[in-house]
């Protein structure tokens, strides 16, 4: 089975990645926001800060990102291990 027939055959973790897809979403909004008001100021206080907060909802957006992938991943190898590990029992019963 591949991983992305037993991704769908996740639905609670799917929910839980588009979840966090949505946060990643999120985060580039509010980095692009932070930039354009940047970008819009001629403060060099506020400028520096603005793009400060684009760097850190970057930032968030990479971890959410991350643990996103990890999730996948960990999910996906935690059912072939089950999966394995049943064979392995049904081949060589107790």
């Amino acid at each position: 089975m591949s991983t992305a027939e037993q991704y769908r055959k996740l639905p609670h973790e799917r929910i839980m990645l588009e979840q966090l897809s949505d946060q990643v979403r999120e985060c580039h909004e509010r980095a692009a926001e932070a930039k354009a008001k940047a970008d819009a100021t001629n403060d060099p206080a506020f400028k520096a800060e603005l793009l400060d907060m684009e760097r850190l909802w970057r930032s968030l957006a990479r971890s959410y990102g991350f643990a996103e992938s990890l999730e996948g991943f960990t999910t996906v190898n935690s059912k072939q291990r089950h999966s394995a590990n049943q064979n392995h029992l049904e081949t060589f019963p107790s």
